[in-house]
């Protein structure tokens, strides 16, 4: 039998799937297709500008840690004391985020140059998508595990979604 906390976490997971495959659908079937060029550099070009997004959830989270940091004396000398819930935490969703945007990151390079030129608006909606359940994620950790668990599922069942397209497409065309 589930306890509260993990059905919590399965509601979330749950949702966090049904949104992100949304998502994916969403951006291909109605979001118009960008103008660019058919050739790598410049489907390359146009990822990459994107990936800013993610990377603020990643510059967030070194930020604050550093703030953190800075202002807690038991904590300056880059100690991790156990007892220090808030550090705990920060600590928690910048090696998460780092994780996840790694992942992101290289799904959203090979999505860049593997599918169709009429399909890449699926790499914003990707990079935006990600921010956003980075931020949900974030606010939610303090909460507990179902408060983060839709912030934290968006992201990855993204990208495994964004994985399994490239995966395809490369092997299929």
């Amino acid at each position: 039998m589930l306890s509260t906390e993990q059905k919590g976490v399965a509601w979330g997971m749950a949702g966090a799937a049904v949104m992100s495959f949304g998502v994916v659908a969403l951006s291909v079937g109605v979001f118009p297709a960008p103008t660019v060029a058919d050739e790598p550099g410049a489907r390359l070009a146009f990822a990459l500008r994107w990936q800013l997004l993610p990377l603020l959830a990643l510059l967030y989270g070194i930020a604050w840690l550093a703030r953190y940091r800075f202002f807690h004396a038991h904590a300056i000398h880059g100690d991790n004391p156990p007892d220090d819930r808030a550090l705990m935490a920060g600590r928690a969703y910048l090696e998460n985020t780092t994780e996840q945007l790694l992942l992101a990151f290289i799904a959203h390079m090979a999505l860049a140059v593997l599918l169709p030129v009429n399909w890449l608006q699926l790499i914003p909606a990707l990079a935006v998508w990600f921010t956003i359940c980075r931020v949900l994620f974030r606010l939610g950790y303090a909460h507990g595990a179902p408060a983060r668990a839709f912030g934290f599922a968006g992201t990855f069942y993204a990208t495994i979604i964004a994985i399994v397209i490239a995966l395809a497409f490369a092997l299929f065309g």
